[in-house]
């Protein structure tokens, strides 16, 4: 009984669990930006190839950074140092346009990358969120290098294009003075929707300065995450797995059925066995009744004989009584 316990408690979490067995994992692309390296001497300051993605992609769908890295166009006057960022790694800060309160769509000092989403022939990916930290400080502090007042921007944008056509676009969206996630789901716009290799530009901005008096015109992001799930109803072998899934959870209950039968048979041997032994031992006492019962007509036989033969001797007698008296 304790293995009918151990499998019908698996089956039943096969069954609850389903769900997520079917729905997959989504496919994750982050830029962490823990790898930030700002420094004169070397340049770095102007290069942005430490800005690299981790990448977890899934058997239905594939994302990679078209270039190999996230980039500000004009890199050698739109530099970026790097700051400690909202987990106390490194994280990137950049300068941003000051020059007006206006939304510039494609203004030159918004950080930049290009995702490829490639889904599995037959699949339908969806490219459903973004997910972002910033921050917006009134001073800036520089990993190795220096701190001081800042002039921060109070606006941020977000644009994003397939083949120079905008798909998304979201502007005048208040920065914050700590460090705070900022989440985008993309999940009903049809154009984030694709079942062929397609390429989306994103660029995220900010702007409209506080007015603080400061030279420096600082704005922070850290651990820039992007998320793509697969349709199920296109996967393709998807539904070979929840029949795979299904029929092993048959072949599972067919072994409890099974074991139960054999536990049935066994209680049936056992009640056979009982009865059968019973049986035979009251017909073993029966036939020993009968046995008695021949003997005792056996015994009820001789005495008849023994009966006639009186009766033959007292009829004798009488025949000797008879001749006398003649």
């Amino acid at each position: 009984m304790i293995t009918i316990s151990r499998r019908l408690a698996l089956l039943s979490f096969l069954i609850l669990n389903s769900t997520f067995l079917l729905g997959g994992n989504p496919a994750t692309l982050t830029f962490d930006l823990d790898g930030c390296r700002s420094f004169l001497e070397d340049g770095s300051f102007v290069d942005y190839s430490e800005f690299t993605a981790d990448i977890e992609n899934t058997d239905q769908i594939n994302l990679s950074v078209v270039g190999g890295n996230l980039f500000r166009n004009n890199p050698l006057l739109n530099r970026h140092s790097c700051t400690p960022g909202f987990d106390n790694a490194p994280a990137m800060c950049v300068s941003y346009d000051n020059s007006s309160c206006s939304y510039d769509p494609g203004n030159e000092t918004a950080v930049r990358f290009n995702i490829l989403v490639s889904p599995v022939a037959g699949a339908t990916a969806t490219l459903s969120n973004l997910d972002f930290y910033e921050f917006a400080p009134r001073a800036f502090d520089w990993i190795g290098g220096a701190s001081g007042p800042n002039d921060p921007p109070t606006l941020m944008a977000i644009r994003v294009l397939v083949d120079g056509v905008v798909v998304f676009e979201s502007s005048e969206l208040p920065t914050s003075e700590a460090w705070t996630e900022r989440s985008f789901d993309f999940s009903n716009i049809p154009a984030f929707t694709v079942t062929d290799d397609t390429e989306f530009s994103f660029e995220i901005s900010a702007y409209c300065p506080l007015g603080l008096s400061a030279t420096q015109h600082i704005w922070d992001l850290d651990n820039i995450r992007l998320t793509a799930v697969c349709s199920d109803a296109d996967v393709p072998n998807d539904d070979m797995g929840v029949d795979s899934m299904t029929m092993g959870m048959d072949t599972m209950t067919v072994g409890v059925d099974t074991m139960m039968m054999n536990v049935d048979t066994m209680t049936m041997g056992v009640d056979t066995m009982t009865m059968m032994g019973v049986d035979t031992m009251m017909m073993g006492a029966d036939t020993m009744m009968m046995g008695v019962d021949t003997m005792t007509m056996g015994v009820d036989t001789m005495t008849m004989g023994i009966d006639t033969m009186t009766m033959g001797v007292d009829t004798m007698t009488m025949g000797v009584d008879t001749m006398t008296m003649g």
